[in-house]
This record gives structure tokens, C-alpha cells and sequence, in this order.
């Protein structure tokens, strides 16, 4: 498999995962359905980082690998449910070959998202915290991931963990040194949005709006959502009807 065979496979996937999973984000109302919308982005963009590495043949081998991974994926992602497990032993049999590899935290993204649609929210988390371990410090999709992760919290049916999830989640919303504070505000927004605290969740979109400078070459998709939202909420009444609590 050529590089312009793993290009290819990764624009496809593309198109069936990341940016159908984005459109959907207009959608979403709840915790329970936010947790799973921003884990295709996350990937591709890690995945294309991480080939900035692709020097060797043990990494040819792992990017090979990894693309035939993401062409089941993109089958589970087209509707095929069952195979999800198959992804999940794909991805642990490929990261245990090539662990050492630049590639290997992708991997067990992939294994995540897996876990994450078999229900298995608690050991997807716990998926996601190897993975926040085992990539570089410098990565530019760290503070990604950790949005990812505190928004598996928020799933989780303990309290200690939602509440967790929630702190984590704030944190990388104001943290103004983190580049992809947008991706964490919009979605502490839409927290707040689904538990009818209106107040609170304009406010965030407010914030996130505004700091869209002029001197950007394009505003945040994430902001442009925010606006959307803020452009339901002047036609909402004061209430809306209270979402019964997630399971």
C-alpha cells in the first residue's frame, strides 16, 4: 500500500466519519450524545500529524496497518454494528505489533471510539487516559483529547466522575493557552444548554464568539455552532421543558 493509498483511504474516511459526525453536531441536546461527536476529528488530525514520522519500515508497516483499521472503521461508521468488535481487536493486535511505533496512541483512539459505541464508556475513558499518557507533551492534539476524555466522564453513571468530567471540561474552556479551547467551550455550552441553564450557556457562546478576532484568516466552526445556538436561543421562550436526567 502506497502513500497516496493511505491519503486516499483517509479522505474517504473523512467524508463517512469526521465530517458527517461535525454536520451532526448542530444536533446534539444532551451529554449522552455530545461525548461521541468529536472523536473522528480527532483522529484524522493526530493521524496526520503523526505522519510527519513516517520514515522507516516499521512505521510504513504501522501506517499500513492503520489504514486497514480505518477501513473497517469506516464500515462501523456506515452502519455495520457489529463490526465494532472486530475494530477493537484490529486496533489491539496493531498496537501491540507496533507499539513503539509514532502511530501507536492512534490505535487505541480508534480502540476508544470502538469501546465508546459498544457501550463500554468506562473502559473507553480509561483508554483515552493511556492514550493522554503515552503521546508527546508537544502533540497539538493533547488538550484534544482531554476534552474527548472529560466528556466520556460526563456518561459515566457516578456522580464523582460526571462531576470530574465537568471541572476538567471548564478548565480547558478558560484556559486561554489552550489553541483548541473553542472545541471545549462550545461543548460546556451545550452542557449547560441540555440541563436548561440557558443563562449560563449563552454566556460561554458569548465569550467564544467574541474572542474570534478579526485578524483570523476564518472563525472557529466551533463558534460558527455557538452563533447557531445563540441564534435558537432568541427565538426559545425563557424554559425550556427540563431533559429527563441521563442514565
Amino acid at each position: 500500500m502506497a502513500f497516496r493509498d493511505i491519503q486516499r483511504i483517509v479522505r474517504e474516511w473523512y467524508q463517512v466519519s469526521v465530517k458527517s459526525q461535525f454536520e451532526s453536531a448542530r444536533g446534539y441536546s444532551s451529554a449522552k450524545e455530545i461525548s461521541l461527536g468529536i472523536m473522528g476529528a480527532l483522529v484524522l488530525v493526530g493521524v496526520v500529524w503523526g505522519y510527519r514520522y513516517y520514515t522507516n519500515q516499521k512505521e510504513t508497516a504501522a501506517q499500513i496497518a492503520f489504514a486497514e483499521g480505518m477501513q473497517i472503521y469506516q464500515e462501523a461508521m456506515q452502519g455495520k454494528s457489529d463490526a465494532w468488535p472486530q475494530v477493537e481487536m484490529k486496533c489491539t493486535t496493531d498496537y501491540d505489533r507496533y507499539k513503539n511505533s509514532a502511530v501507536a496512541p492512534y490505535f487505541l483512539v480508534i480502540k476508544a471510539e470502538a469501546l465508546a459505541q459498544q457501550g463500554k464508556i468506562a473502559q473507553a475513558c480509561e483508554m483515552l487516559s493511556d492514550v493522554l499518557a503515552a503521546m508527546p507533551k508537544d502533540s497539538p492534539v493533547l488538550s484534544l483529547y482531554k476534552t474527548k476524555r472529560a466528556l466520556m466522564k460526563l456518561d459515566l453513571p457516578d456522580a464523582a466522575n460526571q462531576t470530574q468530567g465537568l471541572e476538567e471540561l471548564r478548565q480547558l474552556a478558560t484556559d486561554k493557552e489552550n489553541k483548541s479551547n473553542d472545541v471545549a467551550q462550545y461543548y460546556l455550552g451545550l452542557y449547560y444548554w441540555a440541563r436548561n441553564d440557558l443563562a449560563t450557556a449563552v454566556n460561554i457562546w458569548k465569550e467564544l464568539v467574541a474572542s474570534q478576532s478579526s485578524e483570523r484568516l476564518a472563525i472557529s466552526p466551533w463558534a460558527s455552532l455557538a452563533q447557531e445556538k445563540l441564534a435558537q436561543r432568541s427565538m426559545l421562550p425563557e424554559k425550556l421543558p427540563i431533559e429527563a436526567p441521563i442514565a
